[in-house]
């Protein structure tokens, strides 16, 4: 899976253009894929390239690239005495932002009926798509279950993308197939699958650990793909204070941890019983446990490995990464031909006997 680079293209409003570095970033699985793009060409012009359609091959005329890398729009361009950088963001820009169109979600004015799939269909038709398709919807799908925006309200005008954060959809799915479940509850997240021609919405699920999924989980070692890494422990929530949006009435959670060091968090909610508040704020301590390790490695391969991919690291000796992951954000640089790929992943999963070995929590 390691990638020789034959030819790295980046095509502006349908013209290819010289460049001398780029780079690519997604950080996490709810932020807007970024590009930037520096060239020496001072002949181009601001109006040439700014909100133009741009798109990036990593490996054009290698046999895998029909499909861009990335697809955007560009969103500033620098002129310099050197010559001009260039940033673009892709489609997921027109939800969020100053691109993206605002609504009121009100009692007159909202989205009742609609699940969130249906609501991203008939937003990107309606105040996206007018002109021209930005966006394609061919793809979108909906969450499992899905969730319906029936009684949301918003006293603002909002995103979309606000929309989608303020109706998350989690799946608390099997570990192994002894029922054994996993406390991390995978979240579902949009995502831009490009079919060649646009860039289409879907909803996708940081992968699970199911024995299929561990099978096709991509293997990685100190030997095999990984060039370096670096693993920072950060320090759980074990204290969480939920207050009540409505009445202010408060529900406070705690673990045993909060005796030695208190490491809290503080959320409003709208959640009408206590025991509602209570669940709520085991799950956030659970999420901060099994995310309290902040893991980066630089690799030699796996440069079309998506974000939400799970991984498999192989190294016994480190027992900081060695594991199963999810890859939660990726950053690619190129110079000439040189490239550099490097992948943020969360916490390493437990195998089957560390989950037999571990006692329950307890909370009071």
């Amino acid at each position: 899976m390691s990638l020789n680079i034959t030819r790295p293209v980046v095509i502006i409003n349908g013209k290819p253009i010289k460049y001398n570095t780029i780079s690519y970033k997604k950080t996490s699985i709810n932020t807007i894929s970024q590009l930037s793009v520096s060239t020496s060409d001072i002949n181009l012009k601001i109006s040439d390239l700014n909100r133009k359609e741009i798109k990036f091959f990593l490996n054009k005329g290698g046999g895998k690239d029909n499909i861009p890398f990335f697809r955007g729009y560009v969103t500033s361009v620098k002129p310099s005495t050197k010559g001009v950088n260039i940033e673009a963001l892709d489609c997921l820009q027109f939800l969020t932002g100053e691109f993206s169109q605002q609504v009121s979600v009100n009692d007159i004015n909202n989205f009742d009926g609609m699940t969130l799939g249906q609501f991203l269909h008939h937003y990107v038709v309606n105040y996206v798509n007018v002109d021209t398709t930005l966006i394609g919807v061919d793809l979108l799908n909906d969450t499992n279950p899905p969730k319906s925006l029936s009684g949301y309200r918003n006293k603002e005008y909002i995103s979309a993308m606000k929309i989608i954060k303020d109706n998350p959809v989690l799946d608390s799915s099997k570990v192994w197939d002894n029922d054994s479940s996993d406390s991390t509850s995978l979240p579902w997240f949009i995502d831009v699958v490009d079919d060649g021609v646009k860039s289409n919405l879907v909803f996708k699920k940081l992968q699970s650990r199911t024995t299929d999924e561990i099978k096709q989980a991509v293997p990685f070692s100190m030997k095999d793909g990984i060039a370096s890494f670096t693993a920072k422990e950060l320090q759980p929530i074990n204290t969480v204070v939920i207050t009540n949006s409505n009445t202010g009435s408060r529900t406070t959670l705690k673990t045993h941890e909060h005796k030695s060091i208190l490491s809290s968090t503080q959320y409003k909610s709208e959640l009408e019983s206590p025991d509602e508040a209570r669940k709520e704020a085991h799950l956030i301590i659970n999420n901060s446990r099994n995310n309290s390790k902040e893991i980066k490695i630089s690799t030699t391969k796996g440069h079309y490995l998506e974000v939400g991919t799970f991984i498999h690291i192989k190294e016994k000796s480190e027992p900081s990464i060695n594991g199963y992951h999810n890859i939660i954000g990726k950053e690619l640089k190129i110079s000439n031909n040189s490239i550099t790929c490097n992948f943020s992943l969360d916490k390493p999963k437990p195998i089957l006997s560390d989950y037999l070995n571990v006692g329950n929590s307890i909370y009071h």
